[in-house]
């Protein structure tokens, strides 16, 4: 599919207005990148910020706007501005579009993540706050957090997804779209595989909720690579184990995880 092209409206400063011939297409999205090719042949990056008009945008740029002039054609890419994810970015540095500025080569970042992620929700907040400080739930989620560092957990989450590329979901519920638990991935230091997890709260077990967002996670690791992740399991946990069977895992071994007895389950990836 070609990408649409437009002209340079005007120019003030980082600003830039782009102008379309829409024909049977439409205007870009609010947060769509679009490219300029400089002379030199480097790209400058915009990033849609408003629609103006019928066929006219105003965008952002990402750097000096010096030599950019109203005529000049415009790349809408269809995509927004993304940064590079995995393990491959420790250490390195960044900038705004995802471009190596640490002397070291690009890395690709054709499927890495939007620059602009939904924030948590607020009232999310009170009821991670009572899930998170009970020990039995948070055995083997490196022991309960006291309810101010919830905040930070949820970061740490936002973090795992920017470095892993997965990470976990909040689980809502249909009826009052109030989060009532997790699932998804992550990947312990201390452990070397990916490990699918779930976890609902108080009030939300025994209804099939856990087992329907396990299932959708652990087919979305698929796509992310994770073909046969495990799940730790506290020995004692028999309704979580009961949903890894369910699942299709079986017990690769038992085994002591974080100084705690813990159950390696085994997901197979055609279960």
């Amino acid at each position: 599919m070609a990408k649409q092209k437009g002209k340079v409206a005007q120019v003030i400063g980082p600003v830039i207005d782009v102008t379309f011939d829409l024909n049977d297409t439409s205007l870009p999205d609010i947060y769509d990148s679009l490219e300029i090719t400089r002379e030199n042949g480097d790209k400058l990056i915009l990033e849609c910020q408003q629609h103006i008009g019928e066929d006219t945008i105003r965008a952002i740029s990402m750097e000096s706007t010096d030599g950019i002039s109203r005529g000049v054609e415009v790349t809408a890419t269809g995509a927004p501005i993304k940064m590079p994810i995995g393990d491959a970015i420790k250490g390195r540095v960044f900038n705004v579009v995802g471009d190596a500025i640490d002397g070291m080569e690009n890395l690709d970042n054709e499927n890495g993540l939007p620059i602009h992620r939904e924030a948590p929700k607020f009232e999310d907040l009170e009821p991670m706050e009572v899930f998170f400080a009970d020990p039995v739930r948070m055995k083997f989620l490196g022991g309960p957090i006291k309810r101010g560092n919830v905040w930070r957990a949820l970061l740490r989450t936002a973090g795992h997804w920017q470095i892993r590329g997965y990470g976990f979901w909040h689980i809502e519920d249909r009826e009052t779209g109030i989060m009532c638990g997790y699932t998804g991935f992550l990947k312990h230091i201390e452990h070397p595989e990916e490990e699918l997890a779930w976890g609902v709260f108080e009030g939300y077990e025994g209804r099939g909720i856990a087992y329907e967002a396990a299932k959708k996670a652990k087919q979305a690791g698929v796509d992310f690579g994770i073909k046969a992740p495990i799940s730790i399991i506290d020995p004692e946990n028999h309704r979580s184990r009961a949903l890894a069977e369910r699942l299709g895992a079986q017990v690769e071994k038992e085994t002591i995880y974080m100084e705690e007895p813990a159950v390696i389950y085994r997901h197979s990836s055609d279960s």
